[in-house]
C-alpha cells in the first residue's frame, strides 16, 4: 500500500512525497509489532484443525477453532482501536520522533491521522491471514491482498492524481482499500 501511495503522491508533490517517508516507517514499525496475532492464530488453528475421527470430534474441533478465532478477532479490534487512538493523539510526537521537518509536518499529520483510522482493519486482516494459513489456505490471503492493492491503486489514481488531493487522497485510498 505504501509503495502505491509513494508512486502516486510522487507524481503530485515532492513535499507530500517527503511527508510519506516518516509515515511509512511509523506504520511499518507499529504493525510489525502485531504480527504475533497472525502467527498465534495460525499456530493455534493449525493445532485444532487435525483430522477428527468422529462427527462429534469434528464438531468439538470446529467449536474450538471458532472460539480461538473469536478471541483473536476481539484482540485485533481492541488493539486496533487502541493503536488508532494513540496514533491520533500522539501524531505530532511520532512524526517529531521520526525527524519530520517543519515544512513536511502538516501533510505528514494529514496522512497519519487519516491512515491511523485503518488500524483495526489492518489487525483484523493480520488475524484473517493467520486463520487462513492455519487452515492451509494460502490462496485466500493472496486474493484479498491482490484485491486490496488493486483498490488502493484505483483509489490513489482517482483521489491523488485525478482529484488532486495529494497525500490526503493517498491516505483515504489506503484506508478504504484496507
Amino acid at each position: 500500500m505504501s509503495l502505491i501511495d509513494t508512486g502516486c503522491v510522487g507524481q503530485v508533490s515532492s513535499v507530500h512525497l517527503a511527508a510519506l517517508g516518516p509515515n511509512t516507517s511509523i506504520f511499518n514499525f507499529i504493525f510489525q509489532h502485531f504480527t504475533f496475532l497472525g502467527s498465534a492464530t495460525c499456530n493455534l488453528l493449525a493445532g485444532v484443525s487435525t483430522r477428527a475421527s468422529s462427527a462429534e470430534a469434528q464438531k468439538t474441533q470446529q467449536h474450538q477453532a471458532s472460539q480461538l478465532l473469536n478471541h483473536a478477532l476481539f484482540l485485533a479490534v481492541t488493539f486496533g482501536v487502541a493503536v488508532c487512538v494513540l496514533m491520533e493523539v500522539l501524531a505530532p510526537q511520532l512524526l517529531a520522533l521520526m525527524g519530520t521537518g517543519p515544512e513536511y509536518l502538516k501533510p505528514a499529520l494529514v496522512y497519519l491521522r487519516i491512515r491511523a483510522l485503518s488500524a483495526p482493519a489492518v489487525l483484523i486482516l493480520i488475524v484473517g491471514q493467520g486463520a487462513c494459513l492455519g487452515r492451509q489456505d494460502a490462496t485466500t490471503p493472496l486474493q484479498v491482498n491482490t484485491m486490496a492493492a488493486a483498490f488502493n491503486l484505483i483509489g490513489d489514481a482517482l483521489f491523488t492524481l485525478y482529484l488532486g488531493w495529494g497525500v490526503a487522497g493517498a491516505a483515504w485510498a489506503t484506508l478504504i482499500s484496507q
